[in-house]
């Protein structure tokens, strides 16, 4: 069995090279060097031809080399990062657009459907909101305002009183007249949060 490590870098740098089996005592180490080295984040895994869910990181970064392993690894820039995340971001606005009259129909029904799908709404937003700020932070500007913050605010606490009183009828409407305001906010400030980032050089 080999004593080397072949190694593929992707994305920032692009390389492919050995390194010594023992030169890493776990992967987490060896990731945490490349990613210092090229500055950039870690977005894609792959070891021995067997791609790696990023969530599954804490399950191999204690791992240990043998010798003979190939490992793929690619790491981007923030600004790559988040733009992808915005376009992700985009899609998901576009779905719940395209699934409101469902939705609708299935809170004035009172379905379990409906109540999941609220559920999983609530998190789609704030996985938006974590998109926004992380954007924000890295550009150094707020690209929404206090109006839009308490508008979405307002609307979400209505819901959330509908759905506590039990009132489909009301819940219905919400979803069909205040929801498409909320979509609207997310997708003018994702615009604006993309815009002021691909100004930025690095």
């Amino acid at each position: 069995m080999s004593d080397k490590v072949l190694l593929s870098l992707s994305g920032i740098k692009n390389e492919n090279f050995e390194i010594e089996k023992n030169e890493f005592e776990t992967f987490e180490k060896l990731v945490d060097f490349y990613g210092e080295d090229t500055k950039g984040i870690l977005t894609y895994i792959k070891i021995n031809d067997q791609e790696i869910p990023l969530n599954y990181f804490d399950e191999v970064k204690n791992a240990f080399f043998e010798g003979g392993e190939s490992i793929e690894l690619m790491f981007e820039t923030k600004k790559s990062v988040l733009n992808s995340l915005i376009e992700e971001g985009f899609e998901y606005i576009n779905k719940v657009r395209e699934n409101l009259d469902n939705l609708s129909k299935e809170v004035l029904m009172n379905s379990q459907e409906g109540h999941k799908m609220l559920g999983s709404l609530s998190e789609g937003f704030e996985a938006l909101l974590t998109i926004i700020n992380q954007t924000n932070e890295y550009i150094g500007e707020v690209t929404y305002n206090e109006q839009q913050i308490e508008k979405i605010k307002s609307i979400l606490s209505t819901i959330v009183q509908a759905q506590a009183s039990k009132n489909y009828i009301e819940l219905s409407d919400n979803v069909d007249f205040d929801l498409p305001e909320i979509i609207n906010i997310f997708d003018d400030v994702l615009k604006e949060s993309k815009r002021i980032l691909n100004h930025k050089v690095n």
